[in-house]
C-alpha cells in the first residue's frame, strides 16, 4: 500500500500505491537555495507512476522566500503537471502558523480561490482533511 521511493535526512517521499498518490514530507528546515532541488525530486518521485495528486507536508519546513514561492507556482507546478499530463493536484499541509503566514503573503493567499489550468491547490492544516480532498479528486 505505501512504497518508500526517496528518504533523506530533509526530505521523505512515499507513494501510496491504492491511490496513486505522492506523499512528500519535509523533515526539517531546508536552505532557501535548496528547497527548488526538494521539489524537483517530488517529480522525479512521480514521474515512473505518472502519479498527479501530491500531499506535501510542509509543516517542519522553513517557508520560502518570495522568488521561490514564485519560481514554484509560476514555473515548477505547471512543468510538472505538462510533464505528468494533466492537472496536478496539491494538498500542502501546513503548521497553523504557516497558513496564516501563507493568509499575508498575496501570491500565495489567492492560490486556492485561482482556477488554474495546470494545477489546484488547498492549504491544510489536518492531515486526514488533505487526504479526503485529494481523494476526492482522484476521478477528475
Amino acid at each position: 500500500m505505501y512504497q518508500q521511493v526517496y528518504a533523506s535526512d530533509s526530505l521523505d517521499i512515499t507513494y501510496r500505491t491504492d491511490a496513486c498518490l505522492i506523499i512528500a514530507r519535509w523533515l526539517q528546515p531546508v536552505a532557501v537555495a535548496d528547497i527548488r532541488s526538494t521539489y524537483e525530486q517530488v517529480l522525479r518521485a512521480a514521474q515512473p507512476y505518472g502519479c498527479r495528486y501530491w500531499l506535501l507536508d510542509i509543516r517542519r519546513r522553513n517557508h520560502s522566500d518570495d522568488d521561490t514561492a514564485r519560481w514554484v507556482t509560476d514555473e515548477f507546478f505547471p512543468g510538472a503537471a505538462q510533464q505528468l499530463g494533466g492537472v496536478l493536484y496539491l494538498a500542502v499541509l501546513l503548521s497553523p502558523m504557516y497558513l496564516y503566514e501563507v493568509g499575508t503573503r498575496p501570491r500565495l493567499a489567492q492560490l486556492p480561490a485561482e482556477v488554474n489550468p495546470h494545477y489546484r491547490i488547498q492549504y491544510f492544516t489536518d492531515e486526514r482533511q488533505a487526504n479526503d480532498w485529494l481523494t476526492d479528486k482522484l476521478d477528475e
